[in-house]
């Protein structure tokens, strides 16, 4: 009996194991989520708009699956796909959100699975998203994406950075894409939607760079590195932003027939395996930051920014400085707009900048730097701040005074009083407190009527303000 349990665990464990882990030739079993164009799913609780229709001919040897997404409620619900493809899903954060994307994060994991994102402009609008896919962030995979909307413009350009089994620019590759083609025939770069290289986190690696209609250059295609996903060291993600309404129809769309399915017969599985070896992310990536990304300073002072040039190698999996770069900084919008400096970088990839402000209010500081044959952009916010100011009305009686004190950037402050004639500093009080002052010895007491307080000064109560940066507000007088 006991050996009997013994094997039925055994299998159970390799079973289980062969689930969870392992390589894989190429797709064979696919979810295609929500459907074939990422429109309306006759359910009327879809949004979206149609983009290219994915026609499951254009695949053989798959074996695909339309899976509704309220279907997928546990890990387990995607247990018989190796692939999932999200095509044209644009609002996959919302309908129905978590309790889909939570479950095929968990495939992901447990399953080991490769997971398509093919998302365009199929919601139409011109967005800056931030990140598209917060979901991703269990598994370490951020980034955050622009798009044009449906432009239908025939426009950008479109590079190869990466040579692998998922695209070449080797015309005598069988992995080749032509990618001119694709620019002149169809949508597809025009109305790609591209990755910001300044903010992807460093666990993709790039395929393809793309410029569309509207002069936005970012990744347009990439991959997770092999073994980098946080809990799904076996998994593969794919992202492509290229428009699809072509798909199919030439001259141009067999072209991005062709990606998906590469993207469909490419291998995957753990580091080391035969099946991702040409998965070597090729094309380093250079970032530019920014910072203090916000600060808020007295008109009186001045501020520094710093620009910091760096490189991200995939080979040696480090982040290194890159000096010699020029950096050029401008002010686009704020009290100080067209104010403009330029610097190089050092041998610790970084460039200063100090300034100063005649005026109060909010800079919008832009540093930009061409890195790796890229131009790239990282902005900060500078607020200025006058110092505070305090007035007094009277309130009532001779020597009751409402004291008021508000600071542009802080709005309301806490004022105080002292006394002109000893060392007496009472407060703080909040602003529109109403305060006695009476002649006597220093101190402070009980108020009277309408006043909050009473204080005693031997010369004459001056009150005034201090904000958080340690501006202080010219003094009011406040005789007793």
């Amino acid at each position: 009996m006991k050996r009997t349990l013994f094997v039925v665990a055994l299998a159970l464990f390799v079973a289980v194991q062969g689930a969870l882990a392992g390589t894989h030739a190429k797709s064979v079993n696919v979810a295609l989520i929500p459907n074939t164009t990422g429109a309306a799913d006759g359910y009327g609780n879809w949004g979206g708009g149609a983009a290219g229709t994915l026609v499951m001919g254009y695949f053989p040897g798959y074996n695909i699956t339309i899976v509704h997404p309220t279907l997928v409620t546990s890990a387990a619900s995607l247990a018989q796909y190796d692939t999932v493809i999200l095509y044209q899903y644009c609002n996959i954060n919302t309908i129905p959100g978590p309790a889909f994307t939570t479950p095929l994060v968990q495939w992901l994991q447990q399953y080991g699975g490769k997971l398509m994102i093919w998302d365009s402009d199929s919601c139409g609008n011109q967005t800056s998203t931030g990140t598209p896919f917060p979901w991703l962030a269990a598994v370490g995979a951020t980034f955050d994406r622009w798009s044009p909307g449906q432009t239908g413009s025939t426009a950008g350009s479109l590079a190869i950075l990466d040579d692998n089994g998922f695209c070449s620019a080797n015309s005598a590759s069988p992995y080749y894409i032509n990618t001119p083609v694709l620019v002149t025939s169809t949508d597809a770069v025009g109305d790609v939607s591209v990755v910001n290289e300044n903010t992807v986190s460093p666990v993709w690696c790039a395929l393809m760079r793309g410029v569309n209609v509207y002069g936005r250059s970012g990744y347009a295609m990439m991959y997770s590195k092999i073994g980098a996903l946080t809990g799904a060291p076996d998994a593969l993600i794919l992202y492509c932003g290229l428009d699809t309404d072509y798909i199919g129809i030439s001259p141009g769309g067999q072209w991005i027939q062709k990606l998906l399915n590469l993207q469909l017969a490419h291998g995957w599985g753990p580091p080391g395996s035969p099946e991702v070896a040409d998965l070597n992310c090729q094309a380093p990536i250079g970032n530019l930051a920014l910072t203090p990304a916000t600060a808020v300073n007295p008109v009186t002072g001045s501020h520094t920014v710093t620009a910091t040039v760096t490189r991200y190698n995939f080979s040696t999996a480090q982040t290194v400085p890159v000096p010699g770069i020029t950096v050029n900084f401008l002010i686009t919008s704020g009290p100080n707009t067209g104010a403009t400096a330029a610097g190089v970088s050092g041998q610790n990839g970084q460039v200063s900048w100090t300034y100063s402000s005649a005026g109060s209010g909010t800079d919008v500081i832009q540093a930009t730097a061409t890195v790796d044959n890229v131009l790239k952009t990282a902005t900060a916010q500078k607020t200025w701040c006058n110092p505070p100011t305090v007035t007094r009305t009277l309130a009532g009686n001779r020597a009751y005074y409402q004291i008021t004190a508000n600071s542009g950037c802080y709005g309301s402050l806490g004022f105080y009083v002292r006394d002109s004639a000893s060392a007496l500093v009472a407060g703080p009080y909040a602003s529109g407190t109403i305060v006695r002052m009476v002649r006597g010895v220093p101190g402070i007491g009980p108020g009277l009527g309408t006043a909050s307080v009473t204080i005693r000064v031997v010369g004459s109560g001056l009150a005034y303000a201090v904000d958080p940066l340690g501006s202080t507000s010219a003094t009011v007088l406040c005789p007793p």
